[in-house]
């Protein structure tokens, strides 16, 4: 994530506190004013005085099965020294015009959530098979942001990927890039999504990783979700 991505964020980033003056008990600003509202509820987008950046991160799984994830530095803005989805951040005007025609929202969300797996996990575009949205939430510790979740399935395997250098430009970043293997899909709950993870991962896992995990599990509930048998034939196999 760029540094100007900070400044972006500013105002959500300060609504969970409260400001005072200088040298007085005065109290000019309560942070959870900018995100609730008089009775308590989250503020809509039309009423929010933040800035409301939309967030998107990817959960992509290899040929052979494995979750990347990416260790976060301590310098990153968004989830400090945790454990992040394989590609997570910010949409970018760039990304509404990464297809040729009129997108849809759904079409932008992707293309920043791939271009974030791309930039993170050091990827190529025809490295993708597919990639598709699975939820929207809102990220409450940070103003409630709104953020989406996608799913990618990869043309490369694990060890393909983890041979590769981080990009120099991530690299204030991203740590390390993992990749995990995960229970088979029969074993996925969506009561436990960190249970996908292993055991050393889940006590460190950011928002979006638990949200991402969360919506996926929740998606392969459904039979007739369409990627579900793709996703059962990779990680099952």
């Amino acid at each position: 994530m760029p540094t100007c991505a900070a400044a972006r964020h500013r105002s959500n980033l300060l609504a969970p506190y409260d400001v005072y003056e200088a040298g007085r008990d005065t109290r000019p600003m309560r942070g959870r004013d900018l995100i609730l509202d008089h009775r308590g509820r989250l503020r809509r987008f039309a009423d929010s005085r933040l800035a409301n950046v939309v967030g998107i991160s990817t959960l992509a799984f290899t040929l052979d099965g494995r979750l990347l994830l990416v260790a976060q530095t301590r310098d990153n803005v968004g989830s400090p020294g945790l454990i992040a989805p394989s590609g997570s951040g910010s949409l970018e005007p760039g990304d509404a015009a990464a297809t040729v025609t009129a997108p849809s929202l759904q079409e932008v969300i992707v293309a920043g959530a791939l271009r974030e797996l791309r930039e993170e996990c050091h990827l190529e575009p025809h490295e993708i098979a597919e990639s598709v949205v699975l939820g929207f939430g809102r990220w409450i510790s940070r103003g409630g942001v709104p953020e989406f979740c996608t799913v990618t399935l990869l043309k490369v395997t694990a060890e393909e990927v983890l041979r590769r250098a981080v990009l120099w430009r991530e690299r204030p970043y991203v740590g390390e890039v993992l990749a995990v293997p995960v229970p088979t899909t029969t074993q996925w709950d969506p009561d436990d999504p960190l249970a996908l993870l292993p055991a050393e991962n889940r006590h460190s896992a950011s928002w979006p990783l638990a949200f991402g995990l969360s919506c996926l599990t929740d998606c392969m509930t459904d039979e007739a979700w369409p990627q579900r048998a793709a996703l059962t034939a990779l990680v099952d196999q």
